[in-house]
């Protein structure tokens, strides 16, 4: 980063291209936001792929139906629970604790995201 803006000679003698002390600040400054900006965007991907993932394995519902070709689909016993008919036929989801647990997790994400996107439109202009 030093050369890139500013150099330091064999005798100790400093020179920059860029003149104030503020404006040698700013600049290297702006390097250092951009990597925490792609920083934050890679971990917010992560939290969306987990979440995805949650979501998805504690929304199953099994099909006590047969699919196209009439072929019962098989899913795993774990994914579902105990409903009203007294079968395996309810997803987790529908649980308030799991729902307390994860919803509140999504809806921070959500705003986290749109704050995420607000500083990549501001770095971008």
């Amino acid at each position: 980063m030093l050369d890139a803006l500013s150099q330091v000679s064999g005798d100790g003698t400093f020179t920059s291209h860029v003149s104030s002390k503020r404006g040698r600040f700013l600049a290297v400054a702006d390097q250092l936001l951009s990597g925490r900006v792609c920083i934050a965007s890679m971990f917010m991907g992560g939290t969306k792929l987990s979440l995805a993932i949650a979501m998805r394995y504690y929304s199953f519902v099994a099909y006590s139906s047969p699919n196209v070709k009439g072929v019962m689909p098989r899913y795993p016993a774990s994914r579902a629970t105990v409903g009203p008919k007294g079968k395996s036929d309810t997803a987790i989801l529908h649980y308030g604790l799991q729902k307390q647990a994860l919803l509140p997790l999504v809806a921070r994400t959500y705003v986290l995201a749109h704050g995420l996107y607000v500083v990549k439109d501001k770095y971008k202009a």
